[in-house]
């Protein structure tokens, strides 16, 4: 049986690498972009492509500082097979807007597919449901169709593209444009 419970220090900066394995997909959603005066529109359109695409996410040593000094809280969660961690969830509250930010969401290769991530999402709805805030927010890249796809099964919408998150060349080949998850709480 699979433990989801709070992060506790120490963080293990090698096991969550392990963990945070990135993904594969051999599709994307293409995003167009037009900016006008009169109107901008934004269209992403699931496309093919010839070959699948494997990232790997890679994170710095600051990066790794910052998940670090995260944890405890009610809104970092861990799961645990027999004590190993397969799972990880890293969230904050931005009270500004009232709404819980999940800043990193990973399932170990070997462990998705077995209803963890929807547990752990369920945890932090309930979590932010509590504390009085309205939605959880995710991003995610265009390019991670399979991630797009887990939200949108947990009742999560497409509610934001940002073209210049990651780079100034966000939407040119090759790269990855930011889409913003919402799932509405209270």
């Amino acid at each position: 049986m699979i433990d989801i419970r709070p992060l506790q220090p120490p963080f293990d900066p090698e096991r969550f690498l392990e963990v945070v394995s990135g993904y594969v997909t051999d599709e994307i959603y293409r995003v167009e972009w037009e900016d006008g005066e009169a109107a901008t529109t934004f269209a992403l359109e699931l496309e093919a492509l010839a070959e699948p695409r494997a990232v790997r996410f890679e994170f710095d040593a600051d990066e790794l500082a910052a998940f670090q000094e995260s944890i405890p809280s009610r809104y970092c969660l861990g799961a645990y097979d027999d004590g190993r961690w397969v799972a990880v969830a890293l969230a904050g509250p931005h009270t500004w807007n009232n709404t819980l930010w999940v800043s990193e969401f990973h399932i170990d290769g070997a462990y998705r597919g077995l209803g963890i991530g929807r547990r752990m999402m369920s945890l932090l709805a309930e979590s932010a449901r509590a504390a009085g805030l309205r939605a959880i927010v995710c991003e995610a890249q265009n390019t991670n169709v399979p991630a797009i796809r887990f939200y949108r099964r947990l009742g999560f919408r497409l509610e934001g593209v940002d073209v210049s998150l990651y780079s100034n060349e966000d939407l040119q080949p090759g790269g990855s444009v930011a889409v913003i998850m919402k799932l509405r709480v209270i």
